[in-house]
């Protein structure tokens, strides 16, 4: 699961256009409902602030719902 979570990590970092981010930003957050490790749940809701500034998706953050988690 560790290593499923580090390769959308690292897979999310990369897009360039608004479709793959709003993939990735889906992709991010069921990563981080199943990230158990603190520091690496932070990275992921970093991310997910990333992908939503710059895609405007979904108009609601997404990070209070996964901290919540």
């Amino acid at each position: 699961m560790n290593e499923a979570i580090d390769t959308i990590c690292g897979i999310s970092m990369r897009p360039t256009d608004d479709a793959a981010g709003i993939i990735s930003t889906q992709c991010l957050f069921a990563a981080g409902l199943h990230t158990q490790d603190i520091a690496k749940r932070s990275s992921i809701q970093e991310l997910l602030g990333v992908h939503q500034a710059r895609t405007g998706w979904p108009v609601q953050d997404l990070r209070p719902d996964l901290q919540a988690e």
